[in-house]
C-alpha cells in the first residue's frame, strides 16, 4: 500500500505574541490517499495450430462448410481482476489486420498458384454465429472470483465463393481480449 498526500491549501492563524512580534503562523492542509495499486492482468492462451484437415469439393459446395473443429480459449486472471469484469475481444485477420467482416471469415493465405477459394471460417461458441473480425466485440461478462476462464471457440473450412475450387487453405488470427 501507498499513501498519496495532496496539499489543499494553507491554513493561517491569527495571533500577537507580545514577546517576538510574531503576528502569525502558516500551515500547510494535505489529503493523505491510501492508494493499492494493483498490476493485475490477464492471460490468454489460444492454440498456435488448428488442423482442419481436408474437405472435398461436394461436401463444400453441397453444406456450405466442412470439417468444423472447437478449440478453447483460455483466459486467466488474478482473482481481484477477475470480479465484476466485462471481457471484450477482438479477432483480427494477421493477414491483413485492416479486415473487417462479420462473417469470420479469414484471408486465405496459401501460396497463389496452390490456392482454393475455400476459406477458414472462426465461429463464436457463445453465440453460434461467426465472430466480427476486426472490430471489439462484448465478448462475456463474470461476477466469478476465480480467474480461470474457458471459451470453446470454432473453425471451419467455407465455402465463400461457390464453386468450391481444390487447393490448399491457411488462415492466421489474433485474439486480443480487453477488460474492464
Amino acid at each position: 500500500h501507498t499513501t498519496l498526500s495532496f496539499k489543499i491549501g494553507t491554513l493561517r492563524t491569527q495571533y500577537k505574541d507580545a514577546t517576538t512580534a510574531k503576528s502569525g503562523q502558516y500551515t500547510g492542509i494535505f489529503i493523505k490517499v491510501p492508494l493499492n495499486i494493483v498490476t493485475s492482468t490477464c492471460v490468454i492462451n489460444v492454440p498456435n495450430q488448428i488442423d482442419l484437415g481436408s474437405a472435398t469439393q461436394y461436401d463444400l459446395n453441397k453444406n456450405g462448410s466442412s470439417n468444423k473443429k472447437s478449440f478453447d480459449i483460455n483466459i486467466s486472471c488474478e482473482p481481484a481482476l477477475a470480479a465484476h469484469t466485462q471481457f471484450k475481444l477482438t479477432v483480427q485477420d494477421m493477414a491483413d489486420v485492416s479486415a473487417i467482416n462479420t462473417n469470420g471469415i479469414l484471408t486465405n493465405k496459401a501460396p497463389d498458384k496452390e490456392k482454393s477459394n475455400a476459406v477458414i471460417q472462426l465461429i463464436n461458441d457463445i453465440t453460434g454465429e461467426p465472430f466480427v473480425i476486426g472490430k471489439q466485440i462484448d465478448y462475456f461478462s463474470t461476477e466469478e472470483t476465480s480467474g480461470s476462464f474457458k471459451k470453446t471457440v470454432s473453425a471451419q473450412i467455407y465455402n465463400s465463393n461457390p464453386p468450391t475450387t481444390v487447393g490448399k487453405i491457411e488462415g492466421r488470427a489474433s485474439f486480443l481480449i480487453n477488460y474492464e
